[in-house]
């Protein structure tokens, strides 16, 4: 009988032997920086999770049978007057900015919003349409620009005397001359502000109270604005102030 040719998968394998490359210690400085790359790149992926993991504003994940009762208590405060639907809408988004006089409630969650609503004294019913105090006052600054001019009958000496008398009035009233000071509270509210004037603040003008304490202050900012008169030295704008 004639012998069964082996199998190639019965064969052994050939071990071919490579030489074997071996890596040059790093250095500790460069040890050292590798380390401190891991470092940096493990601590972006950890914050880019916390981002994706936690919603920017937690309002925006409210469901609907969190919103009704948060809107029954905007009815009763006389804040929201449309269908209790759990819609978080634009009334009753204008209602929580009235009922806490800004936007604090953005970044509460739901139990804390209807807690704070449900401790809220209901005000007292009145005609008509209320302001709405809150979206005026809500990033705690209250500016207001006065101007005149147009009037031909003056000359120089009659400009400066009726701005003199404005500025008295305004200083009589707790009023400073103070652009820099301006210019921050232009900054903290995110506003911007630009022409030639004068600027008077007056800190904690007066205390908002809304429905939800507790009541902030606003701080007030009267711009004044005239037509240059000759031979007094004009206003820089207030960006370019500080």
């Amino acid at each position: 009988m004639r012998a069964r040719a082996s199998e190639p998968h019965d064969r052994p394998e050939r071990i071919e032997h490579r030489p074997v490359t071996r890596l040059r210690p790093v250095s500790p400085g460069v040890a050292a920086l590798l380390d401190l790359q891991r470092s940096a790149g493990n601590t972006s992926v950890a914050r880019l999770l916390a981002r994706q993991a936690a919603p920017a504003d937690p309002y925006k994940s409210w469901t609907k049978a969190e919103i009704r009762p948060i809107q029954r208590e905007l009815r009763r405060l006389r804040l929201y007057g449309l269908s209790i639907d759990g819609i978080l809408g634009r009334v009753s988004d204008q209602g929580l900015v009235e009922a806490f006089g800004g936007d604090e409630w953005r970044a509460l969650n739901s139990a804390t919003v209807l807690a704070r609503l449900q401790a809220a004294t209901r005000p007292r019913g009145v005609s008509g349409h209320d302001f709405r105090y809150g979206e005026l006052f809500k990033d705690g600054l209250l500016d207001i620009t006065f101007g005149f001019g147009f009037m031909e009958e003056l000359d120089a000496a009659g400009w400066a005397a009726l701005t003199q008398e404005m500025v008295a009035a305004l200083t009589s009233r707790g009023y400073r001359e103070d652009n820099r000071r301006a210019a921050e509270l232009f900054a903290a509210g995110r506003r911007t502000a630009s022409g030639d004037g004068r600027f008077f603040v007056k800190e904690k003008a007066l205390i908002y109270r809304p429905p939800v304490p507790p009541n902030p202050s606003t701080q007030s900012c009267v711009f004044l604005r005239t037509p240059p008169v000759p031979g007094e030295p004009r206003h820089a704008p207030l960006s370019r102030r500080g």
